[in-house]
């Protein structure tokens, strides 16, 4: 029986969806470093947190992070400028501290332009490259940007070393006349543990949804439901010591397809029970193959198996429920799952689910030689493909049994905001979310049972597997492409302005060096610990005092490792991300939950059940030339533009099949308009090039 306990929130990038913050009084007292002009370095920045009214600080070189990072003396050797431009290493060295300086577009500015207008000034040092409309490349052979590589190979041991450790170097460098060079410092993340994913209403399932047999095992064997609910059934199940902080949920459900049972419902009954017939082929999967992988996991499989949605039988199962649920609770607003603005995501996500890629450009896993060149790796444009179809297909069918919000069209924020009021007023029952709307977080009742978030439970889940659509080469396929936590962030550049300008370049690689080390990679992920308070100024202390942590926010335990404070635990995302520095390049390490349950790892791991080994990262397209990359971005956007004017069409118009021949002769029209395959041959040429080094 699964006891699902308390969720750790430990996400980073989701303060829009969270509670306000309270203000606190002291941020003007907290003194930013100061150091001499040349020691002080203008960083721009796409945006701030906490910066203003309601924030922590008025400049965001007042984080507590960003100041203690800078007011630490360090100790480098200096370098000589030689006469052909080149530099030499010193013997001696020097100590001293520097200063930074932020900037961001104002409110309401365009990103891009306020970047443009930053590199153009000719005083930014170090710029965010997220909203340059040119890659590093061409900055470079423009004259703006620094080439980094003696800088990284003299002075960053750290970097180096990070990049060394995860075979990154190909993608951390690009090719400049048959020269690798380091032309940008790229931001990386090492995370455990994902925040956000596919998360469905636990508390739904248990109210109406119907347990049903489990040893039906002869072929074409049929499962019963019962009468009686879950609820029904086990009284006793649900929240334990509600409304306290000890409150767990506790449930016995369990889930069709790991007892061989496709769900099976024509969309004439939708929302009364179907059936549940025995598959030995599924039965075979869910316990052969897709028992290895979870075995793999870091929670017990032998413990929760069974306990959580596999298949897409499992989730067309759930859509009955959330059905029934949003007819009886008579929620107008409900429905049982939304999609992203175009229909899906670029990079895949649910789509992977029907045959392992993604929608736009994609690497493939496949095991043999696709093109007779030895390579077995290749990069291909997904919407020409089977996968993509069946995903829409799929789409099509639920849209047609009311399970798919038909307004999906108007959702434009980020995915895991899609939707986000009704999916927070407890309307919605499988949507995209965040680990701070797992459990019982979205529920805002006060006690009040009448409240539409009343006894909320959100369990997260992995991707499912296309258990019963299309042939066997879209069934019983692991995802591997799709948007996933950690690894490759932005990246920044450091500017020839910054050289002619004469900064102390020793000193300011010396620090963006120390951004890569442990201390500083858990000061970006939790903030300061005890040790780190002691030294700060009391302006600081007095901070972190007022949200209790006086003990910080982290700390090493007996073995090592890094921790969080129970005080951090309980802290709100956006005065977490407040307290952090996340607004600065380098490796943000993970940080470990202080008080750590086995259900809390169940419960989020399983957005990391499988690995995104066919995304390609935004370092791999940098690889292009720089008219490659210029035909990419044009194509791009205008292959994106097309999908969100058409794609919706082939899921929502009409009651008919999905239109086969109309959508590939749009496909074909597509990529001859937008150089598809000239693009995927320079992209899989590059691959291989990867390859080979």
């Amino acid at each position: 029986m699964n006891k699902a306990g308390r969720i750790i929130i430990s996400s980073v990038l989701a303060a829009a969806m969270c509670a306000p913050i309270a203000a606190c009084g002291s941020k003007s007292d907290i003194v930013a470093t100061k150091a001499d002009a040349s020691r002080t370095y203008n960083y721009w920045t796409s945006e701030t947190d906490g910066v203003g009214a309601g924030g922590l600080y008025q400049q965001y070189e007042q984080n507590a992070g960003i100041v203690y990072m800078t007011e630490q003396d360090r100790t480098y050797n200096t370098a000589t400028k030689n006469a052909d431009g080149s530099y030499t290493k010193n013997s001696e060295t020097v100590t001293n501290k520097i200063g930074l300086h932020y900037e961001a577009p104002m409110a309401g500015a365009s990103p891009q332009q306020s970047f443009l207008t930053s590199l153009n000034s000719g005083k930014m040092d170090v710029l965010d490259l997220s909203f340059s409309p040119d890659t590093a490349v061409e900055l470079y052979e423009q004259g703006v940007l620094l080439d980094l590589t003696w800088w990284v190979e003299n002075y960053m041991p750290n970097y180096k070393g990070y990049i060394e450790r995860n075979g990154l170097y190909n993608n951390a460098t690009v090719n400049v006349n048959g020269q690798r060079k380091y032309l940008q410092l790229y931001n990386y993340t090492e995370y455990a543990r994902n925040w956000q994913g596919f998360q469905y209403r636990r508390d739904w399932l248990l109210k109406f949804g119907h347990p049903f047999a489990t040893d039906v095992k002869e072929q074409g064997g049929v499962a019963a439901f019962d009468e009686q609910t879950y609820a029904e059934a086990n009284p006793s199940w649900g929240w334990q010591e509600y409304g306290t902080p000890q409150a767990k949920w506790e449930d016995g459900i369990l889930f069709p397809s790991w007892y061989g049972y496709h769900y099976e419902n024509n969309g004439t009954t939708v929302g009364s029970l179907g059936t549940l017939t025995f598959d030995q082929t599924l039965y075979d999967y869910i316990h052969g193959d897709y028992a290895d992988q979870v075995k793999n996991a870091k929670y017990t499989y032998e413990e929760y198996k069974g306990q959580w949605p596999a298949t897409i039988s499992d989730w067309e199962w759930m859509f009955d429920i959330f059905q029934n649920a949003i007819d009886a609770l008579n929620y107008t607003e409900g429905y049982g799952m939304t999609l992203y603005n175009c229909g899906f995501l670029n990079s895949g996500n649910l789509v992977s689910s029907f045959g392992g890629g993604g929608v736009e450009w994609y690497q493939t896993l496949d095991t043999e030689d696709l093109d007779g060149d030895g390579m077995t790796r290749d990069v291909v444009f997904g919407a020409d493909g089977e996968t993509f179809k069946e995903y829409l297909r799929t789409m099509r069918k639920w849209t047609q049994n009311g399970w798919i919000d038909k307004g999906f069209q108007a959702n434009s924020g980020q995915f895991w905001e899609l939707d986000s009021t009704n999916v927070r007023m407890g309307y919605v029952g499988i949507y995209l979310g965040m680990n701070n709307q797992l459990l019982g977080a979205m529920d805002l009742s006060n006690g009040d049972e009448s409240d539409s978030t009343y006894g909320i439970c959100s369990y997260g889940m992995p991707f499912p597997i296309n258990d019963k659509y299309g042939d066997a080469s879209r069934q019983y396929k692991t995802p591997y492409s799709f948007w996933a936590i950690g690894g490759e962030n932005n990246s920044v550049m450091v500017t020839k302005a910054a050289e002619t300008n004469g900064k102390d370049l020793p000193a300011l690689f010396t620090f963006l060096d120390y951004l890569y080390g442990e201390e500083a990679g858990y000061i970006k992920a939790a903030g300061l610990n005890k040790e780190m308070l002691d030294k700060s100024q009391q302006a600081v202390r007095d901070l972190y005092a007022e949200y209790g942590l006086e003990n910080g926010a982290w700390y090493y335990d007996e073995d090592g490792n890094a921790k969080l404070t129970p005080e951090w635990d309980a802290l709100p995302v956006p005065t977490q991300n407040m307290l952090k520095a996340v607004r600065i390049t380098g490796a943000e390490l993970n940080v470990l939950p202080s008080d750590i349950q086995p259900d809390d790892v169940f419960i989020d791991q399983l957005w990391g059940l499988f690995e995104s080994k066919g995304f390609l990262p935004n370092s791999f397209y940098m690889q292009l030339t720089t008219k490659q990359y210029s035909i990419y971005q044009t194509s791009l956007t205008n292959i994106r533009n097309s999908f969100l004017s058409n794609v919706p069409g082939y899921i929502l118009n009409g009651n008919g099949d999905f239109d086969e021949s109309g959508f590939d002769q749009y496909i074909k029209e597509l990529k001859r308009q937008c150089n598809v395959d000239t693009l995927t041959k320079a992209l899989d040429d590059l691959a291989h090039e990867f390859a080979a080094l």
